[in-house]
């Protein structure tokens, strides 16, 4: 759905839903995992689909793990999944909704900025995380042709991953890169990979492939107890720029804002390795951070027994089972009774014909009664 509203910098249509962190296996439909919405919470797999295709003009990163879950390297990618549909940029009836804006400016309706003078689509905003565990990203490569419309991602997730280190390459010459835009003058995405090797530690600020890989790396506030997304946090020096601080993987951090600021009241930070931190209180007392996994272990997903007919064996790669693109989510078919936990049966009206005989009790001695009746 696309609506129009006016903001301080154009008129936003549609919804944008943050970053979006599912495996690209629970996209591709070979399997019903759930996914994350960061700073939110879990989302069922059918869900996760919708949102992801809503955000398909934003920007799709991908996290490459090890069979822990662990992050092994981090990008960003153009392409998509060929047959999705594309949003197509703002309508007939999104540029009126503009020129009904700069009319309202130029009649001096109240609230009408000056800056609201462009249609923006929100849905361009979005992030989507692409998580691939190494053995099936290099399962799923060795068997392109069979992969549609998802081809071009495999192919290229992998590519920039063995291009980032030729040690990860399995035969010489393979997965040079040429169409991943790594390196200088690559002509793609500059994906940080100087600033990681600290060939850039020396800038204030650091490049988006740096930061992006901190904020896949840390996935929230590295601060005990925080979850504010890793995406909305800061990026705090370990040691001080002003200090000769690096800026480096190893002397990065995230941290919100609110506790960014500790720093400057007492609090200290030492980052014995990358993405592992220690915060000290002004007591003295140690808080120490690791970074989590990208991919969280889970379970495999219980069906019930009316599920059985319904679903084919595992694929094989602790991905759960894959259900039909075409229908996108499997029907219910509960094994039992689905009602609200607050959901009583009405009780049965007693029959008034019938005669209630009531017994009366033994009499009260009133000098057995207990105080003060």
């Amino acid at each position: 759905m696309w609506a129009a509203s006016g903001g301080g910098h154009g008129a936003f249509l549609g919804y944008a839903a943050g970053e979006l962190r599912v495996r690209a296996s629970t996209l591709m439909h070979l399997d019903d995992l759930p996914a994350e919405l960061a700073g939110w919470g879990p989302i069922h797999a059918h869900l996760a689909r919708i949102v992801a295709k809503r955000q398909i003009g934003g920007e799709w990163r991908f996290a490459v793990c090890d069979e822990d879950g662990h992050l092994l390297f981090a990008g960003v990618t153009r392409r998509r999944p060929g047959g999705w549909p594309r949003h197509p940029g703002p309508s007939e009836a999104d540029h009126r909704a503009g020129a009904a804006i700069n009319h309202a400016q130029e009649m001096g309706v109240a609230g009408a900025s000056e800056r609201d003078t462009r249609v923006v689509p929100v849905r361009g905003r979005g992030i989507v995380e692409l998580q691939f565990p190494l053995s099936l990203l290099r399962a799923l490569h060795a068997d392109l042709h069979a992969l549609g419309g998802w081809a071009g991602v495999v192919a290229d997730v992998l590519g920039q991953y063995e291009a980032a280190d030729p040690d990860h390459a399995p035969d010489e010459g393979e997965g040079n890169g040429a169409d991943s835009g790594r390196g200088p003058g690559a002509g793609g995405v500059d994906d940080g990979a100087s600033d990681r090797d600290g060939g850039d530690g020396r800038r204030r600020f650091p490049r988006a492939g740096l930061r992006r890989h901190i904020q896949v790396r840390d996935r929230a506030c590295t601060h005990p107890g925080c979850r504010a997304p890793a995406i909305r946090s800061e990026l705090d020096h370990t040691r001080p720029y002003a200090a000769g601080g690096s800026t480096s993987e190893g002397n990065l951090a995230a941290a919100c804002a609110h506790d960014h600021d500790l720093r400057d009241n007492g609090w200290q930070v030492v980052q014995t390795a990358p993405g592992h931190v220690t915060w000290i209180s002004r007591t003295g007392h140690r808080y120490p951070a690791q970074p989590p996994p990208v991919i969280e272990p889970l379970p495999e997903p219980f069906a019930p027994a009316g599920w059985a007919h319904l679903r084919p064996a595992d694929s094989g790669h602790g991905a759960g089972n894959i259900t039909d693109p075409a229908v996108d989510e499997l029907p219910y078919v509960p094994a039992y009774r689905y009602e609200p936990a607050w959901w009583e049966e009405p009780l049965s009206k007693p029959d008034t014909a019938q005669e209630v005989t009531v017994r009366p009790g033994p009499p009260v001695d009133p000098a057995e009664d207990i105080p003060p009746f």
